[in-house]
Order: C-alpha cells, then sequence, then structure tokens
C-alpha cells in the first residue's frame, strides 16, 4: 500500500494523530486531528509456548468529531497509587470521581488479578456509572499461594467521551514472607 506524505502503517492518521494498542490489556488509543470517518485494521498473531497458532484481522471504523472543551473528572479518593501488601493479606481501596462539569462517569476495570483461571480469589471492582459522580471499591483478598513480589497494575478508566479518555493506573505490589 502506498500512503501519502507523513502517514504510514504506523501513524495512519499523519504525524499529529495517535494509534496505540497496549500489548499487555489490548487497550486502543486512537487520536486524530482532522475529523472525519476512518478505518484502521488491526492484524493479531496468536502465540501458544512460542508457536503461532492463529491470526486476526479486525477492521475498526472510527468516527473523529469535534467536541467541546471538557476537564475530566478529578479523582477525590484513593490519592496513593502504589500499595504494598503481604500474601494473605487484604486490601480495599474506595474509588470516587467527580466531575464539575456533571458529564457521565464510567469507572471500568482490567488486570489479571481479575482473571477467575489466574487467581483464586480475584480481585473485585464493580464496573460502575454516574452523572456527575461515580463510586466504586476496588478489594483483594490474597492468599499465601498468591506468589511474590510481584507488581499487579490495575487499569481504571474514566471516559468522558468517545473521542476523549483519561485514565489512572493504580498498582498493588505483593511481598512474599516466608
Amino acid at each position: 500500500m502506498v500512503y501519502s506524505p507523513g502517514f504510514g502503517q504506523f501513524n495512519p492518521f499523519g504525524n499529529a494523530g495517535v494509534a496505540e494498542i497496549d500489548s499487555l490489556n489490548g487497550l486502543s488509543t486512537f487520536y486524530n486531528p482532522n475529523t472525519g470517518f476512518f478505518v484502521v485494521s488491526i492484524f493479531i498473531r496468536e502465540y501458544r509456548n512460542g508457536i503461532q497458532i492463529a491470526q486476526y484481522r479486525r477492521d475498526l471504523q472510527l468516527i473523529f468529531i469535534p467536541c467541546p472543551a471538557n476537564e475530566p473528572p478529578q479523582l477525590t479518593s484513593a490519592q496513593q497509587f502504589n500499595y504494598s501488601i503481604n500474601e494473605g493479606d487484604s486490601l480495599c481501596i474506595p474509588i470516587s470521581f467527580v466531575d464539575l462539569e456533571g458529564d457521565s462517569i464510567f469507572i471500568t476495570h482490567s488486570g489479571l488479578i481479575f482473571d477467575t483461571l489466574l487467581f483464586n480469589p480475584p480481585a473485585i471492582l464493580n464496573d460502575n456509572n454516574g452523572l456527575g459522580t461515580d463510586s466504586t471499591e476496588f478489594c483483594w483478598v490474597t492468599t499465601c499461594e498468591t506468589g511474590g513480589p510481584n507488581v499487579y497494575p490495575l487499569l481504571c478508566r474514566r471516559v468522558i467521551m468517545v473521542a476523549h479518555q483519561n485514565q489512572i493506573s493504580l498498582f498493588i505490589i505483593l511481598m512474599l514472607f516466608l
């Protein structure tokens, strides 16, 4: 495929645009300074034990629209973003946001510590949404089998508009003591 100057497979929206995929959780970020309708293709290869077992191609239709200036919601609870706990301990963190403009707030989560196939019990964070304010709580009861020292990233997204999103990341360090 031949691209116009300033465009390419890694910068489909030009030098001022952004097209990124987090290789750990698949969270995609797209930004285009130009409004309009666009399509990007994502090619995914799945490997197990170093051997490719599948491949997928997904076409995403993206609409970039002008959004009015909008301040992101403010985190009004947990001001600490790194936590250390011992195996067998529990951790509960209240998470609250307020949007001074009264916009919708959506709290979602991702991370390996929520996977019931990897952790028993897994961490819990109920996805939630609200108008102007939103709250939830992250809780994790660890066991002696959890292992460590490990860092478990927890991602909570605050979605303001389709074209604007902000996120916070909490990191939980689980310490192993024998």
